[in-house]
């Protein structure tokens, strides 16, 4: 699977976050597996190799965007513990 192809499929099984997380996600990738592709030796690079399936990684961006947007009943919005 190309990078290209690896990162189309990740998109769509990223399509329901919220379009900052997806968005981020997608950029990030796309830089770590072209310089991924830079650095090795013939120029050749899986992302299959390193990650898994697309929906595998998919998987692991959603539970950490999940974490990330959820805040505990017990706080307000800047982190502090309420009263």
């Amino acid at each position: 699977m190309t990078i290209e192809q690896y990162i189309e499929q990740l998109e769509y099984e990223i399509r329901y976050l919220p379009k900052e997380d997806k968005e981020g996600a997608i950029d990030y990738y796309r830089r770590y597996f072209e310089e991924a592709q830079a650095a090795s030796f013939n120029g050749e690079y899986d992302p299959c190799a390193e990650f898994g399936e697309p929906a595998r990684l998919a998987t692991q961006i959603i539970q950490e965007s999940a974490q990330k947007n959820v805040q505990p009943e017990n706080t307000n919005s800047q982190g502090d513990k309420k009263k």
